[in-house]
C-alpha cells in the first residue's frame, strides 16, 4: 500500500475505514494542558496556531478522545495494537475511562515510561520529566518482537543491569567484577527493553529532524514503536499525525513527500506564496529520484510532479509557465483550497442588546452570537 496523508478530521476519516485493516496505532493527541501552541511552519514564517483547551473540562475532552478510540478499536485487526501517548494532565482518566473501557483491562500490555531531561522551572514540587505511552493490544494474538530493539550493551547498561540483579539477590555474594562474570550472561543481541525509556532524549531547538512543531516526538521514539509492534509490510496509522514524525521518509527519497498512484512525485509546502526556489529544487529532485519516470511523462505530456501548498507566489507561477512552454516540462501547483475547503472561513455575528437599567446605573445586557459556515461547521 502506497503511503498516504489525509487532511481532514480524524474521526470523518476512521468512519469511512473498512474495520480490521490497521497493525499498528500510534497517537500522540492534543494533551489536556489548557495550553496555546504557536507555531513558525517553513518557508515563509507563517505563523498557524493550535490550541490545547477544553471548555468543557476533563468530561469533555475524554468524551472527544473517547469516540475516536473507538473507531481506532474497530480499524485494527485482530492480531494489532495500540500506542497512546499522553502525559500527567489525563493519563488516569485516558487509562481507565477510555482504553480500558474500550479495549478491556485483560488487554492492556504496557504503560511505558518515556523519561527526558530539560530545564526546571520549577520550585514547590519535584520536575515532571516524563511521558506516558499506554500499550494496549486488541486481542491476545498480538504481535510483538521484543528482539527487534534491544539496546546495545555499554558500560552504562551493563552496570544498570548488573546492580539490578545484584539487588534482587541473584548476584549476591559474588566478589570482584560483576560486570565482567555477568556480560556473559547477557544475550549477544543486546539488552531486552524495560518499560522506561531513558535513552532518546526530546528533540532541542537545534536538533536536525526538527520542523517548528512545538510538541514534535523524535523519529527514534516512533522507531522503536514501529518496530517491535510491525512488520515490514504492515499498515501503521497515526490519526493525529503531529509534525508527521510517523511519516517515515526512505533513505533516498530526495525531500520528496509522497506519490500518486503512478508513482509521479509529490511535495508538500506546509506555507503560503510559496516561491520559485521550491519549483527549482522539486524539479531537480523529480529527476533524480526516477530520471525514467520523468521522461515517460514528458514524452506522454503528463505532469512530472506536483506541489501542493496553502498559495504559491508569482515566481513559482512564472517558473512552472515557464517549463511548459519552453521545455514542454509540466508541473502541476496545487492549492489545499481545492483539495478541501480550508478556506471557507466561517460567518460570525453578534448581537448585543440591553434589557434593563436600574436607577443606580447598573444594565442588564445580553449578547447573541450566530454563525454559518459553507463548509459545514456546525455551531
Amino acid at each position: 500500500m502506497v503511503n498516504r496523508l489525509i487532511l481532514g478530521d480524524n474521526l470523518e476519516t476512521l468512519k469511512s475505514m473498512d474495520g480490521e485493516t490497521v497493525d499498528l496505532i500510534y497517537l500522540d493527541p492534543p494533551f489536556f494542558s489548557n495550553s496555546d501552541y504557536e507555531v513558525i511552519w517553513g518557508d515563509e514564517g507563517e505563523v498557524r496556531s493550535f490550541q490545547d483547551r477544553w471548555a468543557g473540562g476533563i468530561e469533555h475532552y475524554i468524551a472527544w478522545l473517547k469516540e475516536r478510540v473507538v473507531e481506532m478499536h474497530r480499524v485494527l485487526k485482530p492480531t494489532g495494537s495500540i500506542f497512546l501517548h499522553c502525559d500527567w494532565h489525563a493519563d488516569a482518566y485516558i487509562r481507565v475511562e477510555i482504553l480500558d473501557k474500550i479495549f478491556g483491562r485483560n488487554n492492556f500490555i504496557n504503560e511505558i515510561v518515556w523519561c527526558y531531561a530539560g530545564p526546571a522551572n520549577v520550585k514547590n514540587r519535584l520536575a515532571q520529566k516524563h511521558d506516558m505511552i499506554y500499550f494496549y493490544s486488541k486481542t491476545d494474538r498480538y504481535f510483538f518482537d521484543g528482539d527487534s530493539i534491544r539496546l546495545p550493551y555499554n558500560e552504562e547498561t551493563v552496570a544498570r543491569t548488573s546492580r539490578g540483579a545484584s539487588n534482587t539477590g541473584i548476584m549476591a555474594g559474588v566478589k570482584g567484577d560483576i560486570s565482567e562474570r555477568h556480560k556473559s550472561r547477557l544475550n549477544e543481541k543486546g539488552k531486552f527493553p524495560e518499560d522506561y525509556w531513558v535513552d532518546i532524549p526530546r528533540l532541542q531547538g537545534n536538533a536536525s529532524e526538527r520542523i517548528g512543531y512545538p510538541t514534535q516526538k523524535p523519529f527514534a521514539l516512533l522507531e522503536r514503536i514501529v518496530k517491535c509492534a510491525s512488520n515490514e509490510g504492515d499498515l501503521v496509522l497515526d490519526p493525529f499525525m503531529g509534525g508527521g514524525t510517523a511519516n517515515i521518509k526512505q533513505r533516498n527519497d530526495f525531500g520528496l513527500d509522497g506519490k500518486m498512484p503512478d508513482n509521479t512525485p509529490i511535495q508538500v509546502k506546509r506555507s503560503e506564496n510559496v516561491g520559485r526556489s521550491v519549483v527549482d529544487n522539486f524539479f531537480a529532485a523529480v529527476q533524480r529520484s526516477d530520471k525514467k519516470l520523468f521522461d515517460k511523462n514528458i514524452a506522454a505530456a503528463k505532469p512530472a510532479g506536483y506541489i501542493i501548498a496553502f498559495s504559491f507566489g508569482r515566481g513559482a507561477v512564472e517558473e512552472v509557465a515557464r517549463l511548459k512552454l519552453k521545455e514542454h516540462i509540466i508541473i502541476e501547483l496545487v492549492r489545499i483550497d481545492t483539495i478541501i475547503p480550508v478556506s471557507k472561513k466561517p460567518n460570525i455575528t453578534f448581537e448585543i442588546n440591553e434589557l434593563s437599567r436600574s436607577a443606580g446605573g447598573v444594565r442588564e445586557i445580553e449578547f447573541i452570537a450566530t454563525g454559518h459556515s459553507d463548509a459545514g461547521i456546525e455551531f
